[in-house]
């Protein structure tokens, strides 16, 4: 039914959805648990969205990492790298912390940081196959090859990097901040991407994303690499290593997950 909907008709294809959703007793008692009070019929995308969160929050936000010990008072937590690159990452001169900020690591903010484009694109520049990023939303300029800051627990789990994966390892994407702008003109898509389909779409667009590139990175950043790393995978929690428990046998709808 979704199908005789009209692609730009976001409200009609949202009611829709909630429509086919509320036709399943256990879907209605579920949002009856969550949002208690509300009618069934009163129930619209945006229920739809926090329950989406909720589950997201409680299933993947897992915090049981070597560097939480360390913060609740384990000083044997950390491997000596591990300490070094936690100094290094909130130290003024690597700027590491002012984007990756927080308790999650992240200010939730877009940044130009010097990533390579390449793939289908989103139809912008000259041949419709660069991705302006977040002045697709603001139209702003200034926002040109913005992306959102991610953030960094578990990220040592999360490989590829990079909003199109444009690196293939952690240890490759921190080489690239040492000096984004080298990363960037010197970038060879085949050394991370084993896609061959897109291996000839890499865009000759270097010389417009370093014009808005994030002055924290204009110049190169002296840090070690290998003690970075190490702090990296501290933020890994040992929950997160084995998550295949979140995946349930069957949903409410009564259809299977091929796990």
């Amino acid at each position: 039914e979704l199908g005789d909907i009209a692609d730009g008709q976001f409200t009609l294809i949202w009611d829709a959805i909630v429509d086919r959703l509320v036709t399943f007793p256990a879907y209605v008692t579920l949002f009856s648990n969550a949002y208690p009070g509300t009618l069934t019929v009163d129930l619209n995308m945006a229920h739809v969205g926090g329950a989406i969160a909720a589950f997201e929050e409680s299933a993947f936000f897992r915090v049981d990492s070597p560097f939480q010990a360390f913060l609740d008072g384990d000083d044997d937590a950390l491997t000596g790298s591990a300490v070094r690159g936690a100094l290094e990452f909130y130290s003024p001169s690597s700027h590491c912390s002012v984007c990756h900020s927080g308790s999650t690591f992240t200010d939730g903010a877009h940044h130009n940081i010097g990533m390579p484009q390449f793939g289908p694109g989103k139809g912008d520049g000259l041949g419709g196959d660069d991705d302006f990023g977040r002045e697709q939303v603001t139209a702003a300029l200034g926002d040109r090859y913005d992306f959102r800051t991610p953030t960094l627990l578990n990220a040592e789990l999360t490989a590829p990097y990079g909003h199109l994966g444009q690196f293939s390892t952690l240890r490759s994407m921190l080489v690239h901040y040492r000096n984004a702008t080298q990363s960037l003109q010197n970038y060879q898509i085949g050394d991370h991407v084993t896609d061959a389909s897109l291996l000839a779409t890499q865009v000759g667009n270097q010389a417009d994303v370093l014009a808005t590139l994030h002055p924290l990175l204009g110049g190169p950043l002296n840090f070690n690499v290998d003690n970075m790393l190490a702090f990296m995978e501290a933020l890994t929690a040992e929950s997160a290593r084995d998550m295949s428990s979140v995946a349930p046998a069957t949903v409410p709808s009564g259809l299977t997950i091929d796990q």
